[in-house]
Order: structure tokens, then C-alpha cells, then sequence
């Protein structure tokens, strides 16, 4: 598992996009956590992907949100 706060670099060589993926430190400084590489070729497929997926846990928190409210 590789686990990302942020992005620290990205480059494109050889038809592959490589980022360096980092975190916050224990003493809060920023630590870098690995390396994620997608071919060229897939990486808008790839951000459509990650829009679509973060657009559905937006819904499912807000259906939630709605949810505990009407508990209440």
C-alpha cells in the first residue's frame, strides 16, 4: 500500500508519467512515501477514473450526512 498526501514531482519520459508521492513526517515534515508510474497512454483514462471515483464518495458521504440528520 502506498499511502499519499501529496505530490512532490512529476516527469515524462519514455511514454511513462512518474510522480513522487509524499506525507507528513511524524515531526511534520514532509517525507517522501514512493513513486507511482502510469504509462502515458492511460493517464487521462487514469484521472477520469480518480474524478469519477472521488465525485462517488462525495455522493455516498453526503447520502450519510442526509442519513444521520434524519435520525436526529
Amino acid at each position: 500500500m502506498l499511502f499519499v498526501e501529496g505530490i512532490r514531482n512529476v516527469n515524462l519520459s519514455n511514454g511513462v508519467v512518474r510522480f513522487n508521492t509524499v506525507a507528513t513526517g511524524p515531526s511534520g515534515e514532509e517525507i517522501e512515501t514512493g513513486h507511482i508510474a502510469v504509462p502515458a497512454s492511460v493517464y487521462l483514462q487514469l484521472l477520469e477514473q480518480l474524478n469519477e471515483a472521488g465525485e462517488q464518495l462525495q455522493e455516498a458521504q453526503s447520502h450519510f450526512h442526509d442519513d444521520s440528520d434524519a435520525t436526529h
